[in-house]
């Protein structure tokens, strides 16, 4: 019995190497191999044959990331002279057609904005160094809200930021604009029309927060651990024909995660959703 034990032990150590190897990538990025064994047996024709199916996996994501950062390149320039013609109409022709032009510039911006998160998705597996600097957050909240709420004017959404402090961070700009512009752009989205997103932020010692709280139809409890996933969207969301990738709340997790921060949803009674987003840059007080 001790010696099949050890024989049964010494045969399935391979089986246990390449287990563990497979776990450690489960939780990598990218795609990698498993160590070969070198064995002519069932488990090196096993491991060698598991390899190449690595490889052309590795391969078929670097040839749909490329494909997808070439056609957003392609697209990019073809909807910025769009939304430069819109605009040029909407200040010729008078008020009778605004709404018009103002639905189509929500589309083309739509457009945008989903091929700018295409972009993100297809370069997040790419090494980033964040460069931070001196952030204002009153003005960059204010800047920001201002600019998203132009874009979607014709939903006459209203912002409360008289819970936002004056407080300065050090962040990296174009991730926290990735951060806060989806999770406002969100909130707009998902918001009824004429009704107004509370904005505040919250100092403690070594962290500050930004939030964000709509009165949206919120997400499912079972969803809010998933929602975070890229192209996932809530069943309630669909079922009410609202409009969205499913890529923002992904991307806003990218890249708070390499602010060092977090980001945590939860729904608000009786409807409605609040969004925290916390870095770990001490903030000072004007």
């Amino acid at each position: 019995i001790i010696l099949s034990f050890i024989f049964v032990k010494l045969a399935l150590k391979p089986v246990k190497e390449l287990a563990e190897s497979a776990a450690v990538l489960a939780e990598q990025s990218e795609i990698g191999v498993l160590p070969n064994i070198p064995t002519n047996d069932e488990f090196g024709y096993l491991t060698e044959t598991l390899n190449d199916l690595l490889h052309k996996a590795g391969q078929s994501m670097e040839t749909l990331e490329l494909f997808a950062a070439n056609v957003s390149h392609e697209l990019k320039t073809p909807l910025a002279l769009m939304h430069s013609e819109i605009s040029l109409l909407q200040k010729k022709f008078d008020s009778e057609h605004q709404h018009s032009y103002d639905l189509l510039a929500e589309e083309v911006d739509r457009m945008q904005t989903l091929i700018e998160n295409l972009l993100v998705i297809s370069n997040s597996q790419q090494p980033y160094n964040p460069l931070l600097s001196d952030i204002w957050l009153q003005d960059f909240i204010s800047d920001e809200a201002g600019r998203i709420q132009r874009i979607f004017r014709s939903k006459n959404i209203h912002f409360d930021f008289s819970e936002v402090q004056s407080s300065k961070v050090k962040a990296d700009i174009y991730l926290l604009q990735l951060v806060f512009d989806n999770i406002l752009r969100n909130a707009i989205l998902y918001s009824p029309a004429n009704s107004t997103i509370s904005i505040s932020t919250l100092l403690a010692d070594d962290t500050v927060s930004i939030e964000v709280s709509d009165t949206g139809p919120g997400i499912a409890e079972s969803e809010l651990l998933k929602i975070m996933k890229p192209f996932v969207r809530g069943k309630l969301s669909a079922q009410e024909g609202m409009k969205g990738s499913g890529l923002g709340l992904s991307i806003a997790g990218w890249a708070i995660d390499l602010l060092g921060g977090s980001l945590e949803l939860k729904n608000t009674t009786p409807h409605g959703l609040h969004v925290s987003m916390k870095l770990p840059h001490p903030s000072i007080k004007s």
